[in-house]
């Protein structure tokens, strides 16, 4: 029998997480702070927790998709103890923060696991998908099922719960500068007579196969002018390389980054925030040099 699992943070990527999670036949209960958000997941089959508290004394599993670890922190605050309970902790953060969750975790009693997605919310449970996992071992042996679930191409990669945040920073800042990089190009030819397939034709073989056909979709969709629906908006690819850009004791050299976080910042200022991040064009439009 599959274990029972709360979803704490119903956002685009909690509520596509508890979605997958009940597809597959798995117990969830879920808890949002805006309770509207549990709506929709309850007439999937979910159900709703009158607290957190009541949540994860009810569920063997609490899966956390929060902002931060601050709002973690003060959700998990009102549970005396987690004592027997798996907490997997998907909310993107620094690697001295995963740390810090794992000390919290274990004094109250769980076993912990720290993980990064490696997906949008609409590829959770595809193939392709990969949640990055570290932290308990046994955790991982107990819950490894329900993380291949979410994401069936996932990976263990040992006890030290700093590594998911670190690749995710990694992995997050080469997604977003390569975005950036071919939504800059595409700015530099719209007065040419050169349409988003020729440049896609162009510049895609790039790319591998995945990659490549996504930055194809994106480049039509600006030549739509069709910035709608994200799957993450610039707000959410700035708080993202923000949240996990801490290099804790080993401080590198940032200044790509915040170049990058910058340069989203003042798109977000501009009024672009929460659109997709092809919608940079626009910003670019609006601010020609």
């Amino acid at each position: 029998m599959n274990q029972n699992v709360m979803v704490v943070g119903l956002g685009l990527m909690g509520s596509a997480l508890a979605k997958t999670l009940l597809q597959n036949e798995y117990p969830v209960a879920v808890w949002n702070r805006t309770s509207q958000k549990t709506e929709p997941l309850v007439a999937l089959g979910a159900r709703a927790a009158l607290s957190v508290s009541e949540g994860v004394h009810e569920s063997d599993t609490i899966l956390l998709c929060l902002r931060n670890y601050d709002d973690c922190f003060a959700v998990l605050d009102d549970c005396p103890s987690l004592a027997g309970k798996t907490v997997i902790q998907l909310t993107t953060a620094s690697a001295g923060q995963a740390a810090q969750m794992e000390e919290w975790a274990e004094k109250k009693g769980a076993r912990y696991l720290d993980g990064a997605i490696i997906a949008y919310p609409s590829g959770i449970g595809t193939p392709g998908s990969m949640l990055i996992m570290a932290g308990d071992e046994v955790a991982w042996v107990a819950s490894e099922a329900l993380i291949r679930v979410l994401g069936p191409a996932s990976r263990y990669v040992g006890s030290d719960v700093a590594v998911p945040a670190s690749l995710d920073f990694a992995i997050i800042f080469s997604s977003v500068v390569s975005q950036l990089a071919v939504i800059q190009g595409f700015h530099l030819l719209e007065d040419r007579d050169i349409s988003a397939d020729t440049y896609a034709d162009f510049i895609t073989p790039l790319f591998g196969k995945g990659v490549a056909e996504g930055l194809r979709k994106q480049l039509q969709k600006i030549a739509r002018d069709d910035f709608g629906q994200p799957d993450a908006t610039i707000s959410t690819w700035r708080s993202a390389l923000a949240e996990a850009s801490d290099a804790g004791d080993n401080p590198k050299n940032m200044e790509l980054v915040e170049s990058v976080q910058a340069l989203l910042g003042r798109a977000i200022d501009a009024g672009e925030g929460e659109k997709d991040l092809i919608a940079m064009i626009r910003y670019m439009r609006g601010s020609k040099c």
